[in-house]
């Protein structure tokens, strides 16, 4: 049977601090039989060659902007691999709405119930608490919320309101059908793009100040990294930079808290890493790993490269 964390599929991400640690845990998860259908078709963490991989990136993803700085080491990344012989172009990510609203929606498709079993007598923190009170309000009153949010000037509160809710089994399978057919459609979109390879920001904004999370999640400025959750394509984050000064917001801000909190997490962000995602094909993370390690290798060479903190 299927439910929302086997829809959204669940998957390990290791942490390092080389790319090629991260590619020495991928060869201990795929085991000793390495033709598995989770072991990806080449060498997982191999050397790239420049010209065996198509590569697109985009900066914007059309539903949350990217702060300056991390908008620029994505463009750097690009122009290095681009040097290096890798046929780089732009890419537009097709329906951006749609990966943020699946996400939500199967996720909440329970009214949260996955969330409640897993905190089990745990008292959960305020971003969790705010996804379990959504849950909790009937299924009828969420459109009628997001209206009222929105003549508030609360849009990202009211895009995510309008997005969850429990479902019916037939509406979840709609979920379900919505989910394959968004799929399809962003495989089209890299079929016609001609790409194999994505480089994207991994995140909106750079580092969180503690305590921003409780409007800055996944509802919206996390759109980058949801993304991929959603098409259940395997990505990984390498680090690229730092926020120079001048360059840590040109953010529009209007009414909404959602935008408010990430223009004042900017202002305060020169200094901070940050970094370029990298997303490939299903089970091709020897392709994300190759692409990583190549621009690890360059990025080790600028001047803003956050080095390794000692042990």
């Amino acid at each position: 049977m299927t439910t929302p964390t086997t829809a959204i599929e669940q998957q390990p991400g290791p942490l390092a601090r080389s790319v090629a640690d991260v590619a020495l845990v991928y060869r201990l998860l795929n085991g000793p039989d390495s033709g598995g259908p989770t072991a990806g078709p080449g060498a997982v963490g191999g050397p790239l060659d420049p010209a065996a991989v198509r590569v697109g990136f985009y900066v914007d993803d059309g539903y949350f902007p990217a702060a300056p700085g991390i908008r620029r080491v994505v463009r750097e990344a690009a122009d290095a691999l681009r040097a290096a012989g890798t046929p780089v172009s732009e890419f537009r990510v097709p329906q951006p709405a749609e990966g943020c609203r699946l996400f939500l929606a199967i996720l909440g498709s329970d009214g949260g119930a996955w969330l409640r079993n897993g905190l089990r007598d745990e008292k959960p923190e305020p971003q969790v608490a705010g996804l379990l009170k959504a849950g909790a309000i009937p299924g009828w009153l969420h459109p009628v919320g997001a209206m009222g949010l929105r003549l508030m000037g609360q849009r990202w509160l009211a895009t995510a309101m309008a997005s969850t809710g429990k479902r019916s089994p037939a509406a979840f399978e709609a979920l379900l059908a919505d989910l394959a057919a968004y799929q399809r459609t962003f495989g089209e979109a890299m079929d016609r793009a001609g790409v194999d390879v994505l480089l994207s920001p991994p995140h909106a904004l750079p580092a969180l100040r503690h305590g921003a999370s409780e409007l800055l999640n996944v509802t919206n400025a996390a759109s980058y990294a949801v993304l991929y959750n959603t098409l259940g394509l395997p990505a990984g984050v390498v680090a690229a930079g730092r926020v120079r000064p001048g360059e840590e917001s040109d953010r529009a801000v209007g009414r909404d808290p959602v935008d408010r909190a990430a223009f004042a997490n900017e202002r305060e962000s020169a200094g901070l890493p940050v970094g370029v995602q990298v997303a490939a094909r299903k089970w091709r993370e020897d392709q994300v790993l190759g692409v990583m390690g190549a621009l690890e290798a360059w990025f080790r060479t600028t001047a803003d490269y956050p080095a390794d903190s000692p042990v």
